[in-house]
This record gives C-alpha cells, structure tokens and sequence, in this order.
C-alpha cells in the first residue's frame, strides 16, 4: 500500500535533514502537519481525511486531543454538548485542552 501523499507547508520544515516546504510523506505525517496547522490550506482542504462518523459524545472525544479539536470544526452542536458533558465527567483526568475547546464552539 502507497500511502505517500504530497504536501505544502506555510514555512519550511525539517524534512530528511532539510528544510522543505513541498515533499512527499506518509498520510499520517501529514495529519500530524495538518493538527499542527503547518500546512497551506488549500492543500489542507484537498487532502483532509474523511471526518470520524461519531454516534455519541464519547466516541467523539475516544481519541487524541488534537484529533478531537480538530474534528471540532462543523460537528454538530448536540454531539458538542454530549462530548463537553462525557470529558467532563472523566473529572480531575478531564483534559482542559479539550474541555475549553468544546466550550468555545458550543458557547461562542
């Protein structure tokens, strides 16, 4: 399986101990770019993976943090509450990150 797509970045980075701003890499190295808003964005737009299909809060917040403020963006806002409310309820192992980021979509 190939999965090596090509990428753009807003800046240069080290990439095969050079800084590049166009590269092929793999789709995981390029989501990790994308969490961490390195890549131009249209190029973003063009190669952003499919959306997790999320039935509940908790499955929507099963995953990293930046995954799951990424995936923030166009969710819909009953899904939101039940996230807030299934991360809150994980109590002092709540990580704020995700609890602020959930709050500032569903309160604006």
């Amino acid at each position: 399986m190939n999965d090596k797509v090509k990428v753009k970045t807003l800046r240069p980075v080290l990439f095969e101990g050079r800084p590049q701003t166009e590269f092929e890499t793999t789709e995981l190295h390029r989501r990790e770019l994308q969490t961490r808003r390195l890549l131009d964005g249209s190029h973003v737009a063009a190669k952003a993976s499919k959306p997790v299909a999320s039935t509940s809060g908790a499955e929507f917040i099963d995953r990293k943090a930046a995954e799951v403020i990424a995936a923030i963006e166009g969710a819909d806002q009953t899904l939101l509450a039940d996230a807030l409310e299934a991360e809150q309820a994980k109590g002092e192992k709540a990580r704020s990150t995700v609890v602020e980021a959930l709050q500032a979509a569903i309160y604006g």
